[in-house]
């Protein structure tokens, strides 16, 4: 009897637990169906759901995180955006320029009948883009805003998930975090008050990115925010100019492609890692993005170009040639991060490393080397060090570049200024070949063959220079409205 009793009371127990969970998960998801309706009304209710077509015109500055002028600090550089979505049939055109101290920008990546293309309007080409689908493709811009975020909330209110809350900017924040295809959660920030989302976070790396959104407008009954920013971590890295949008007004026809454009020529083949022979003593070893040349200097070898991956390159190198002497010195083109991010391989190996002025305490703090390190060694001007020239120039790209000079050979190395990215045709060449080209008359050094620390083949001195005559130096080549 007692026995009975036990179980009847555990059973009641168990029931009750039950029907206390199920209460609470009732309650959690009205509370969160609230919320993601409180949303939907605040950004146009029924016309933010039957949404057919958004576009979104932003003007922004964008920052090069590592990438400055100088090594003092990362500039800011102004894009233009210009995106349009059609939300029914899932097609998109994403269009970018920007003309500054550097570089001129312009691309736009669009759908097309058969594939997702990106069209180069500076080098003339269309070539085919990596993203399998529209969110691989357009993802990105339905993440930089906050209307098409709250849309994205609606739609997908079966798999929102209520975090807690918090305050923000003074004011109570709910947290939602929802899923989309090709990206990590994102946790959206809603106004208790308003139901506008106000931030947005994700997860990038170690790193966490914030979106923050304000200055709410309207447009065609649509709500959205005409502020707009992006912090890594605590570092600012994009900052909205001007922002609006349309809705509604996407025409089919920029779903197309114009007839004067053709597909990019063959790239050269950079899949898999080789060792090329320039001249005595001088090869060229990597792959991908990432190349090293290795100089004889009969008792040691000099390397350029310090990529991730100079061990392995190193390596290969000696198996090719079966030249064992050690690396002796190492340098560092510039200043900037990607480039200074293999150095440590090249101290393990126990290289000197040279370097210009501006790019040293980078590398300390790169490296952990200490002042008046005897493994630092400054380039000013020049060095001469056994078959090598090291020249300090200044360009439009960086305030003090190493080019690494091999008159017996007659081959320069550098880095970010020019690369033959094609098979057969000459690549156009940018304002930074332009610079390169003058610094390299100005020094009067005899040069038959350029090689690039991001790879492609050796490029002939007769076909740079043809590159170089053929640059215009438009700031809009295209003369398309965003560049106008």
């Amino acid at each position: 009897m007692s026995y009975v009793k036990k179980y009847t009371f555990s059973g009641l127990f168990l029931m009750s637990v039950a029907l206390g969970a199920n209460s609470a998960s009732a309650q959690e998801s009205e509370r969160i169906n609230d919320l993601i309706d409180q949303v939907a009304k605040a950004y146009g209710g029924d016309e933010l759901i039957e949404l057919d077509s958004f576009r979104l015109q932003d003007r922004y500055k964008q920052a090069l995180p590592g990438q400055g002028y100088t090594a003092s600090y990362d500039e800011f550089v102004t894009f233009r955006r210009d995106t349009q979505l059609d939300l029914v049939r899932r097609k998109g055109s994403e269009e970018r320029w920007t003309s500054n101290w550097n570089a001129t920008l312009h691309l736009r990546v669009v759908s097309l009948p058969d594939a997702i293309a990106t069209i180069d309007y500076e080098d003339g080409f269309v070539r085919p883009a990596s993203f399998p689908d529209f969110d691989a493709a357009f993802g990105g811009a339905v993440r930089l805003s906050d209307t098409l975020l709250a849309r994205t909330l609606v739609l997908n209110r079966e798999t929102a998930v209520m975090k807690d809350g918090e305050i923000y900017l003074g004011e109570r924040q709910q947290q939602v975090e929802i899923q989309m295809p090709h990206s990590p959660p994102l946790t959206l920030f809603v106004s208790e008050a308003t139901g506008l989302i106000s931030k947005m976070t994700r997860s990038r790396g170690p790193q966490t990115l914030h979106y923050i959104f304000g200055n709410y407008k309207k447009a065609g009954g649509i709500a959205y925010a005409a502020d707009f920013s992006i912090f890594a971590g605590s570092t600012p890295v994009t900052i909205s100019v001007d922002r609006r949008v349309s809705v509604g007004n996407v025409a089919p026809s920029i779903f197309g492609l114009d007839k004067s454009f053709r597909y990019e020529p063959a790239r050269v083949d950079n899949q898999e890692m080789t060792v090329q022979k320039i001249g005595e003593g001088v090869h060229f070893v990597g792959r991908g993005p990432a190349y090293t040349v290795f100089i004889d200097a009969e008792d040691y070898v000099i390397a350029a170009g310090g990529y991730p991956g100079l061990r392995d390159r190193y390596e290969m190198f000696k198996k090719t040639t079966g030249n064992a002497t050690p690396l002796k010195f190492q340098v560092a083109t510039h200043h900037h991060s990607d480039h200074l991010a293999g150095l440590s391989e090249a101290l393990d190996l126990g290289a000197t490393l040279i370097a210009p002025k501006a790019a040293i305490e980078k590398i300390r703090s790169e490296t952990g080397l200490e002042e008046n390190s005897i493994q630092l060694r400054t380039l000013n001007d020049v060095i001469n060090e056994g078959p090598v020239e090291i020249y300090n120039v200044a360009t439009n790209h960086v305030d003090e570049l190493a080019l690494i000079y091999v008159p017996e050979a007659r081959t320069l190395f550098q880095a970010d200024h020019y690369a033959a990215l094609h098979e057969s045709e000459i690549t156009p060449a940018g304002r930074r070949a332009v610079e390169l080209y003058n610094a390299v008359n100005h020094l009067r050094l005899d040069v038959a063959i350029i090689l690039s620390a991001h790879g492609g083949r050796p490029i002939a001195w007769a076909e740079f220079e043809t590159a170089v005559e053929k640059f215009e130096g438009l700031p809009c080549r295209s003369q398309r409205s965003i560049c106008q």
